[in-house]
């Protein structure tokens, strides 16, 4: 098969006053980071690596959540963190088939 070239964003940020970033330049070069026969593997070692995350996420936020020391006003943070789930889980249904293919 063809190798995977993949365009790499180069960019650099600038902090305004209020503590967040706008994109000041952006350049993109041609950078190969895997080779075709690899992609899957590839691909499984950044969705473990999400999926870990995602894990140690969810145990916080029930944590903060829940408890003694329970934080008031999670309600939106719990719904983009079900949307994260969603995303993490769906790449890996999308992984299997790959594999299974």
């Amino acid at each position: 098969g063809e190798d995977i070239a993949v365009l790499d964003d180069e960019e650099e940020e600038e902090e305004d006053g209020e503590g967040t970033t706008d994109k000041a330049a952006s350049t993109q070069t041609g950078r190969l980071i895997c080779r075709a026969g690899d992609r899957l593997d590839f691909a499984a070692g950044h969705y473990e690596s999400a999926r870990l995350g995602m894990e140690e996420l969810i145990a916080r936020y029930g944590r903060m959540k829940g408890g003694a020391g329970a934080v008031d006003g999670l309600d939106d943070e719990g719904k983009d963190i079900g949307y994260a789930v969603m995303l993490v889980v769906g790449a890996g249904n999308r992984l299997e088939e790959e594999r299974s293919a």
